[in-house]
């Protein structure tokens, strides 16, 4: 058995390996494989990667906590296009959540979440640049979040939710979807990670299948798209048994990023 967590989670897979940045450095200025003084938020990466255990991945963690998305999405990208250890998809842990990985075969695995909130699995096979644009412009991209008792096959991505999940359709919380003003703002005292809980309202709300987020951070102002109109994007909700916590899992969130 092999365990870790925090940067000894980082280091599992083959690809490059994420050492340090934000979200919104990344989209801004790119990513780095050695750390600069005068710029300590800057996306900094190990070209070398890590210990080989699963190829094809980017594995980060804090994630949803300290709003990781974005650099996630940039790390991912800028090794599909110029580095030896590519990755095209990314698993994002956040604290106190486990994913637990069996049957391990190179680029093969099944895997189960369990703890405390999710992980979120990143898709950038069909991420495409837009090399005109003034600011980082990427589009394409297809994502997950799972809890609590739900599973996944990799490198397929077949997802399967936990049996005590209901879909979101038709039991909604909420009429219309509210976007946030700092979409990598991470978590804020008892509320959810902000990323998480914007997803969160698309899935659980009646009317709106776009919304459309921002950056706190201007000059330029990164704007996010997320969507439910592809792929038979899906959500779900439930209480798990012991704490009774709810807990949401939603499949083939569709996103893109855009500075403006």
């Amino acid at each position: 058995m092999v365990a870790g967590t925090s940067a000894g989670t980082s280091c599992m897979p083959t690809a490059i390996m994420v050492k340090d940045g934000l979200s919104y450095d990344a989209l801004k200025y790119g990513a780095y494989d050695a750390k600069d003084s005068k710029y300590p938020d800057n996306l900094v990466y190990d070209r070398n990667g890590g210990l080989g255990l699963l190829d094809g991945y980017i594995l980060d963690t804090h994630f949803s906590e300290r709003g990781r998305e974005g650099r996630m999405i940039r790390l991912i990208y800028e090794s599909t296009k110029s580095m030896h250890n590519q990755a095209y998809m990314g698993i994002g842990l956040d604290e106190n959540t486990a994913l637990v990985l069996t049957n391990i075969n190179n680029t093969h695995a099944d895997g189960e979440v369990l703890g405390e909130r999710g992980v979120f699995f990143m898709d950038m096979h069909e991420a495409r640049e837009d090399t005109n644009a003034s600011y980082y412009r990427m589009s394409g991209i297809y994502s997950h979040y799972l809890t609590q008792g739900d599973t996944i096959q990799l490198p397929s991505m077949t997802i399967k939710t936990a049996t005590w999940k209901t879909s979101t359709r038709g039991h909604e919380k909420y009429s219309y979807a509210l976007p946030s003003r700092d979409i990598f703002g991470g978590s804020r005292k008892k509320y959810e990670p902000e990323f998480v809980a914007t997803a969160t309202r698309l899935f659980d709300n009646e009317h709106d299948y776009v919304i459309r987020s921002r950056t706190n951070e201007t000059r330029p102002t990164f704007r996010v798209l997320m969507s439910q109109t592809g792929r038979e994007a899906k959500g779900y909700y439930g209480r798990k048994r012991r704490s009774n916590q709810w807990q949401i899992t939603y499949i083939n969130l569709y996103l893109e990023v855009s500075g403006q």
